[in-house]
């Protein structure tokens, strides 16, 4: 393999200084690898969003490596907000509502129906926010920021960790659907390939 060849974009919710296992995943290949003379690129989060932080790992990465970090969408923290307007349960009632006894049959089941579609509402929706995993909010950045990264720097290999598993979804189209493309087209593909190389590692 040419020198030209080995270099590597690794894309990873878990890094330093977060102190996950997955972080010590990410830093054993991220360290080989440098041993063998590879360009390392990291495209992770940003610091402020690890709640359990520390430099136990720093000590670990290599010195002469490009990390980039980027924000993510705090989905959750926006849902959290959402789901206080639909905080009752079903059979719950409002303050406002009629003394119960004075009202009829129909009224109360009409309104247990209402209660009831809410509260499904709200459990999809979360369902569907919290898909694949928690850090979906990090989708747009890592599809973005591979993307600049690839082009400018002609990365032939693109190594995802997971799980999380989010980052492997935005990974993949980028690399299925719009870089095969530009690269073809543009000519810039590595050792005649007309895409880079996709590793996940779960």
């Amino acid at each position: 393999m040419k020198l030209s060849e080995k270099r590597i974009l690794f894309v990873a919710t878990q890094f330093p200084p977060n102190d996950s296992i997955g972080t010590q995943r990410v830093i054993k290949f991220i360290k080989y690898l440098k041993l063998k003379g590879w360009e390392i690129y990291v495209l992770t989060l940003e610091e402020k969003y690890y709640r359990n932080s520390s430099n136990i790992y720093q000590f670990y990465l290599p010195d002469d490596i490009h990390v980039h970090r980027r924000k993510k969408i705090e989905v959750f923290q926006a849902w959290n907000a959402i789901k206080k307007l639909f905080s009752r349960k079903p059979g719950q009632l409002k303050k406002t509502e009629p003394d119960p006894q004075k009202r009829t049959a129909s009224d109360g089941e009409s309104n247990t129906r209402k209660l009831t579609f809410l509260y499904e509402l709200k459990e999809l929706v979360s369902n569907l926010l919290q898909y694949p995993d928690q850090e979906n909010g990090f989708f747009f950045s890592v599809f973005f920021a591979a993307f600049k990264l690839i082009s400018q720097y002609k990365i032939p290999y693109v190594f995802v960790s997971s799980p999380p598993h989010s980052p492997v979804i935005p990974v993949t189209l980028l690399l299925t659907f719009i870089i095969s493309w530009i690269f073809g087209i543009l000519g810039q593909g590595v050792s005649g390939s007309s895409q880079p190389n996709i590793c996940i590692n779960e």
